[in-house]
């Protein structure tokens, strides 16, 4: 693209600044009629700008080496030979909307070169006036007129390389802002995405935080029952005890017993023994002899029978209290393992409610973000529209 077509300089806005700036028919014909003058002169006019120039280190340091410099003074004089062929066409606005062009490349301020105007028309100038001076072909007025129209032309040429300046850099401007805000959609997308992802996060963790604190009812209630259970088995535990105690008693009344029926058959049997002695006269004896040693095989058959019973409650007894014993062993583990749970989720608990108010937070601040990078998309956006090449043409 033609750069006369890409800041909207076409052939109806080449007339109307050339109309502005009232450069006239006549000033291309004075502008012509120097142009020997310019192409004689030329040479020392490039050499005095570049020694003013030069003496800047900030120039020096932008054009670089001598090879540059003997370029760039080749280029100086054709502009200045430019300024006076009179052909203020396409071609010419082109070359100077490319001065502008450059100087923004190389990023020279406009300090630099529109300072430079100044220096280059002073060298004209001053020459211009001798030999105006010399000759008697030139009025003053012809003088006067002349300078006017290098003026002019100058003017037009400040105005085209300070349009393209600027014109040039609002274009780097508008990529840049259109590239930050496409970039400042894409963090605002990812913040709200964020912020929903966050305020996820806060429900998950508050749904967290009930449920940790549910466990930590469960387990309270677990660790009730489970005391109650140990108060139980310990009942359970006391009485077994008391169980065997009593059994105990019953095996030594039994023993006692059996004891009795021993001795009483023993007695029965010598009680029948002297009933024989006796004869006839002891036979009412024998029959109650024989009765009590009945009667005393009967208590010590029933004694044993007693025992074997007291010995299989025993025995019940003892496995019951071993069982219990176990059982209050087990439930004292579970106890204390119910208790480490609890402990467990009362400190899970009071993590997830720390974490909870953390995610809040972030959550908190995941919206503020969004709505700040909303409004900093809303802010580059009219930056976006606002920074168009219309107008920063219309400003320049």
């Amino acid at each position: 693209m033609e750069l006369g077509e890409r800041f909207g300089v076409d052939a109806r806005e080449r007339e109307v600044r050339k109309q502005y700036s009232q450069l006239s028919e006549r000033d291309v014909q004075d502008l012509m009629a120097i142009r020997s003058f310019m192409e004689q002169n030329v040479d020392g006019i490039v050499k005095d700008f570049y020694e003013h120039i030069l003496t800047f280190d900030m120039i020096r340091e932008k054009i670089g080496g001598e090879s540059v410099i003997s370029r760039l003074q080749r280029t100086q004089k054709e502009y200045l030979l430019g300024l006076v062929r009179g052909d203020y066409g396409e071609d010419y606005f082109e070359g100077r909307l490319h001065v502008g062009v450059v100087h923004e490349r190389i990023d020279l301020g406009p300090k630099w070169y529109l300072g430079a105007y100044p220096v280059f028309f002073h060298e004209i100038v001053s020459r211009l006036r001798r030999r105006f001076w010399l000759s008697s072909k030139f009025s003053l007025r012809r003088y006067t007129r002349t300078l006017t129209a290098l003026v002019r032309i100058i003017f037009i040429d400040a105005q085209l390389a300070m349009e393209t300046y600027v014109g040039t850099m609002a274009e780097k401007i508008a990529r840049s802002v259109t590239s930050t805000s496409t970039a400042m959609q894409e963090l605002r997308s990812s913040s709200q995405h964020s912020a929903e992802q966050a305020e996820s996060a806060a429900a998950e963790a508050n749904d967290a935080l009930r449920a940790a604190d549910d466990g930590s009812s469960v387990l309270r209630q677990a660790l009730e029952g489970m005391g109650h259970l140990r108060a139980n088995m310990e009942q359970v535990g006391a009485e077994m005890g008391r169980l065997t105690d009593q059994t105990a008693q019953i095996r030594r009344v039994t023993e006692a017993v059996g004891n009795l029926a021993e001795e009483t058959n023993l007695l029965a049997l010598n009680a029948k023994v002297e009933a024989v002695r006796a004869g006839a006269q002891g036979a009412a004896f024998t029959v109650i002899a024989t009765r009590i040693r009945d009667l005393a095989d009967e208590s010590r058959s029933a004694a044993g029978e007693i025992s074997d019973i007291i010995q299989s409650v025993q025995q019940a007894a003892d496995d019951a209290a071993e069982t219990v014993e176990s059982g209050a062993r087990t439930v004292e583990q579970e106890v204390a393992h119910v208790e480490g749970a609890g402990a467990a989720f009362h400190g899970l608990a009071a993590s997830v409610r720390s974490l909870s108010e953390s995610v809040q937070g972030i959550s908190l601040n995941m919206e503020q973000q969004a709505a700040a990078i909303a409004d900093v998309v809303g802010t580059m956006e009219e930056l976006d529209q606002g920074s168009s090449r219309d107008d920063m043409h219309d400003f320049a």
